[in-house]
This record gives structure tokens, C-alpha cells and sequence, in this order.
């Protein structure tokens, strides 16, 4: 029986420690009676004197026993609302919480987007940039080619130069070579001529035969006979007198490759009217 008993009083103590109401009397009640239990249990004072110590303080009931009861009724009746209070403030938290966990994400996702932009407008510019390396590239090849065809151009026009130049060259040279052989001729010629003049002023005192032989030997040794003959026929082709067939065909034997084409032109024209004339002398 007294075990049954004991065990219900203790049952019956846990649910009164158990409840809220009884949890913060008993709360209030050490908050309040903290300092009578240090006096109680830790002075070093005689035990009667701690008693009447904590038992004559003014309004020691008033202010140790019945407002630790009201506190703590009080806090039972405030606990729920405490709690819901705590609730909503934990709610609020969370949403709080969600609310800046949402603004870091959306953050995060803006941040994402405005780097994925500048990546592709880093890519778009990259390959802009790129393709204006390879327009400047095209472009110097272009312009290297370019320069290639004109040092090509160049070298062609530089080697047809020097072809020209050599030609002058060969061509002043054969002039060179002409006109010198013109001037040793004119020289020759000139003192041949003086000589003959020289000849003529003393062909004036011919008096006999042998000196008129004398004369054509010293004559013929300053001119020869086909040179004369030459000059002779030159002379008229010069003054454009009609000469026979056999004259034109000597001249033009002598004279050759010399001939300009209107002086060829002209002793064929000759040619041909002699043979004409021969012809109707003959019909």
C-alpha cells in the first residue's frame, strides 16, 4: 500500500513539475528567492540567525511568496502567446530568411545572365576582332602580291630599258663607227680633191701628148676609173638627168645597199622607162 502510494504522490509530482503553470512558479520563485537560498545555504552564519535573516525581511511573504506565484501565473498564461510569438517571429525569420536567400539567388542568376552576356559579347568582339585580323592580313598579302606584280612589272620594264639602252648603245656605237668613217672619207675625199685641183691647174700647160698620158696617170692614181665613173653617174642622178640602161645598172651596182628608197625608187623608174623606150625602138 505505501508503495502504491509513494508512487502515485510521485506521478502526481512529475505532472505538477510537468505542467507549465507549476514550471514557472517554480521559475519565478528561485528568480525572485535566489539570494534567501545563498544566505540559506551558503552563509557561514549560525542557522537561527539565516532564518530569521530571510523570515524578517519587510513584506518577505508579499515579495518572496505570492509575487513569484503571480509571475509565474502570469508567464503560464503569456507562455502560449510567447510561443506563438516565437513562432511568428521564427516565421518571419524564415520568411525573412527565404526573402534574402530568394534576392542572393535572383543576385546570383543576374549576375550569371550579365557574366553569359559579357561572354558573348567578350566571344562577339573576339571574333570581331579576329576577322579584322584577318582582314588586315588578306590585306597585306594583297598588298605583298601587289607589290610583287609591280617589282615584276618593274624588273620587265628595268630589263626592256636596258635592252633599249644597250641597243643605243649599239646604235651610237655603229654611228660613232659611220660618221667616223664619213669623216676619214670626207678627209680622203677632200684631199683627193685638192689634189686634183692642183692635177687640173697644171693640165692648163699640156702641150704634147705624153703629158696628156703623164696627166691621166696622175689622175687615175688620185681617183680610180669606177670611182669616177661612180661620181660621174652620181652627178647626173643628182641633176636628174635621163641616163641609159647600162649607166642605171652600173650606178646601181655601185651604189647597192647605200641607195635611199626614193633614189631606188628612182633609177627603177628610169630603168623601166628605158626598157620601155628600148622596146618601142625596137618595134
Amino acid at each position: 500500500m505505501s508503495e502504491g502510494w509513494m508512487d502515485s504522490a510521485m506521478q502526481v509530482v512529475n505532472q505538477r513539475i510537468k505542467s507549465p503553470l507549476w514550471g514557472f512558479i517554480i521559475l519565478a520563485w528561485v528568480w525572485f528567492n535566489w539570494p534567501n537560498l545563498a544566505m540559506l545555504f551558503m552563509s557561514d552564519s549560525p542557522v537561527k540567525f539565516r532564518i530569521d535573516y530571510i523570515l524578517l525581511q519587510d513584506n518577505f511573504y508579499l515579495l518572496f511568496v505570492i509575487r513569484p506565484i503571480i509571475v509565474g501565473w502570469f508567464l503560464a498564461i503569456a507562455s502560449p502567446y510567447i510561443q506563438l510569438l516565437l513562432t511568428k517571429a521564427h516565421e518571419w525569420a524564415d520568411d525573412r530568411h527565404s526573402k534574402v536567400a530568394s534576392k542572393i539567388k535572383e543576385r546570383q542568376l543576374e549576375d550569371e545572365i550579365k557574366l553569359a552576356k559579357l561572354q558573348v559579347r567578350a566571344e562577339r568582339i573576339k571574333e570581331v576582332i579576329n576577322h579584322e585580323v584577318d582582314l588586315e592580313k588578306e590585306a597585306k598579302e594583297e598588298k605583298l602580291k601587289q607589290e610583287r606584280l609591280n617589282t615584276a612589272d618593274l624588273e620587265e620594264k628595268i630589263k626592256q630599258l636596258e635592252s633599249k639602252i644597250d641597243a643605243l648603245e649599239r646604235t651610237k656605237d655603229n654611228v660613232r663607227k659611220v660618221s667616223e668613217k664619213y669623216v676619214s672619207d670626207a678627209r680622203r675625199h677632200y684631199f683627193d680633191v685638192a689634189r686634183l685641183l692642183g692635177l687640173i691647174s697644171s693640165a692648163v700647160t699640156v702641150q704634147s701628148v705624153e703629158e696628156l698620158d703623164e696627166f691621166k696617170k696622175k689622175a687615175n692614181s688620185i681617183i680610180s676609173a669606177t670611182e669616177l665613173d661612180k661620181a660621174v653617174l652620181r652627178n647626173k642622178l643628182d641633176l636628174k638627168e635621163n641616163m641609159t640602161h647600162e649607166e642605171l645598172t652600173r650606178f646601181f651596182d655601185y651604189a647597192g645597199d647605200a641607195l635611199s628608197n626614193e633614189e631606188e625608187n628612182e633609177i627603177r623608174s628610169q630603168m623601166k622607162n628605158s626598157e620601155d623606150a628600148n622596146e618601142l625602138a625596137n618595134d
